[in-house]
């Protein structure tokens, strides 16, 4: 997953040849019933995993019985092979569909419409200092980040379950993360996820269509982000750090005492 490069370092007071160590970026081709559908760049981890996040966050598929078979292809290209069954609805593959410039290069994304009547009503409760907690022990986690720097990490934790996962794409750290509770048939509605980046517009979109209300990161919301949250009852905190977080909205999903 690492691959190590000659290079120039240059400061200040000094310029010198060194090894720098590199994040691995491959292309997965996706292929539904024999049909290209999307090649996503990402880190070659956990590669099946991803295209099932992919395809349950895009609506494609809804759970593992929609699978009919699958398999992955290493040879000159890498490349994703998976039947569906029949009773999926393969027209919204064309339809709906707005290109973006993201962190795995081209994604696909549909409309966010379908937020504005979107409520969660999940009563997950979590007290304030497992969030602090686990958010220390997430941090330190990515072997890759401290090595290269390149990479986004995820956290999915539920009451009894940890599922931890990075990407040179946030949006593919994410992905994979989901990818492993459709395969291992968990519910996605009682976990919580965790994340390295900051929690855009896309990242909330892509976390509440998944069934998540609850999300934690170290970096801010934004404006879009805070009020799409809101609309929705999602629970979103930023800048958890340390002993300290602030939460935007669904703070009755926190319990606040000592």
């Amino acid at each position: 997953m690492i691959k190590e490069f000659e290079i120039i370092k240059c400061t200040v007071d000094n310029t010198f040849e060194t090894i720098d160590k590199v994040v691995t970026e491959v292309p997965l081709t996706i292929v539904i019933n024999n049909i290209e559908y999307i090649t996503i760049m990402c880190t070659p981890l956990y590669m099946e995993e991803l295209a099932i996040g992919f395809l349950f966050n895009e609506g494609i598929l809804k759970s593992k019985e929609d699978i009919k078979n699958m398999k992955l292809v290493k040879d000159e290209n890498i490349i994703f092979y998976i039947d569906l069954k029949e009773n999926i609805n393969y027209s919204i593959l064309d339809k709906n569909r707005v290109i973006t410039s993201g962190s795995k290069g081209s994604l696909y994304f549909k409309s966010m419409d379908f937020m504005k009547e979107k409520k969660f009503d999940n009563n997950i409760k979590i007290h304030k200092n497992e969030i602090m907690n686990t958010m220390k022990e997430f941090f330190n986690k990515s072997k890759i980040f401290e090595e290269t720097g390149g990479v986004h990490s995820v956290l999915l934790k539920s009451k009894e379950i940890e599922v931890f996962r990075e990407d040179i794409g946030r949006h593919n750290a994410i992905d994979k993360a989901i990818g492993y509770l459709i395969l291992n048939n968990l519910n996605v509605r009682d976990f919580i996820i965790y994340v390295s980046g900051r929690l855009s517009s896309e990242m909330v979109s892509k976390i509440s269509k998944s069934g998540i209300c609850f999300a934690i990161s170290r970096a801010c919301p934004t404006s879009l982000s805070l009020n799409l949250a809101r609309n929705m009852n999602m629970t979103l905190i930023g800048f958890s750090r340390g002993n300290r977080f602030n939460v935007y909205s669904g703070s009755e999903r926190i319990d606040f005492n000592d």
